[in-house]
């Protein structure tokens, strides 16, 4: 997606399947105003229904600390307002967790969408969930799991049983 007619054009065609568009951004947190406004653009295009806040602790990623946090995020909720649904979306494992300083984030964001990879992460399906409940489970908000996309369809189906019927996920990605 380069800018605001590319995601009118996604938009449409999604909407033309029954389908929702919902936008994704890796954050930096470098250039906070330049941030704001991607966010707050693509935002009020008719049809996005969310923004998804990619802050994994990684290069490339969210490498700047907590500073920069409440600035952008404030600026992006000044013009968005705090109806529009905007996620978290964060690498579940303990051992990430506090480097994405996720107790800033609170009290900006309306769910957490945890890359739950078990491939990824060579674990059983069940052992990655388990932690990604167990780590996120407090925060406060809804967890919406990213389950693996190339795992087989049965791993999928025991990961979207697991999320769903053991830890009451209100829906999986």
């Amino acid at each position: 997606v380069n800018g605001p007619e590319s995601v009118d054009r996604w938009v449409n065609a999604l909407t033309r399947h029954g389908m929702e568009f919902h936008a994704w951004i890796v954050l930096k947190g470098i250039d906070i105003d330049g941030e704001a406004d991607i966010i707050t653009q693509t935002c009020q295009r008719p049809g996005v229904k969310s923004m998804i806040l990619d802050v994994e602790p990684y290069e490339h990623y969210w490498r700047v600390g907590k500073e920069p946090i409440r600035p952008l995020m404030t600026k992006v909720r000044r013009v968005l307002g705090g109806g529009f649904h905007i996620g978290l979306g964060v690498d579940p494992r303990r051992a990430h967790y506090q480097s994405i300083f996720p107790e800033e984030w609170f009290p900006f964001v309306n769910s957490v969408h945890t890359m739950s990879y078990w491939k990824t992460f060579r674990r059983p399906v069940d052992d990655v969930l388990e932690e990604t409940y167990r780590v996120w489970g407090d925060y406060g908000r809804p967890i919406i799991p990213i389950l693996q996309g190339d795992a087989t369809i049965e791993e999928q189906a025991e990961a979207h049983a697991i999320s769903t019927q053991r830890y009451g996920a209100k829906a999986v990605s």
